[in-house]
């Protein structure tokens, strides 16, 4: 876990295997993340029917946003999980499938039944906020640089 971060519990409120707050301490950069889809390397949408591993792969997509971003999973202060389903047993599926792979860093999250998402066959989506240790802010200049100037063509 992030030493930084503070994860909330509360001996007051029910056991659930999630925190119920985060504290990022003043001095924390924080990373607002765009939501994960569950998208392969050519945009398309795989596993149409299957709640676990579309769940999966937003994970797998949101470690790659994070590892750009200077961050880890254990840098994640909050999730909230949309599953386009009307059926509790599919967002179960889906939380499932993404709280493990957090471990032990049971950060506070929301999960949310919706009626659809914005791609074709899309089933689940993760949006997440992560708070790194401060950079200086010529490595982001640089490094925003270097993704306006050479879009990936390195």
């Amino acid at each position: 876990m992030n030493r930084n971060i503070s994860l909330i519990r509360s001996a007051k409120l029910a056991a659930v295997d999630y925190a119920y707050a985060s504290v990022v301490p003043a001095g924390m950069d924080v990373i607002f993340l765009a939501g994960a889809c569950p998208l392969d390397q050519d945009g398309n949408v795989p596993y149409p029917t299957d709640y676990a591993k579309q769940s999966e792969l937003c994970m797998d997509n949101l470690k790659e946003a994070l590892q750009a971003s200077g961050a880890t999973l254990t840098d994640v202060v909050y999730t909230r999980v949309l599953v386009a389903s009307q059926n509790q047993e599919d967002l179960v599926t889906a939380w499932r499938a993404i709280r493990t792979q957090f471990g032990d860093h049971d950060v506070p999250s929301t999960l949310s039944g919706v009626t659809v998402l914005g791609y074709t066959n899309q089933l689940v989506e993760i949006e997440a906020v992560a708070a790194i240790a401060h950079q200086e802010p010529a490595h982001y200049a640089t490094d925003l640089v270097k993704r306006v100037l050479f879009s990936g063509d390195e």
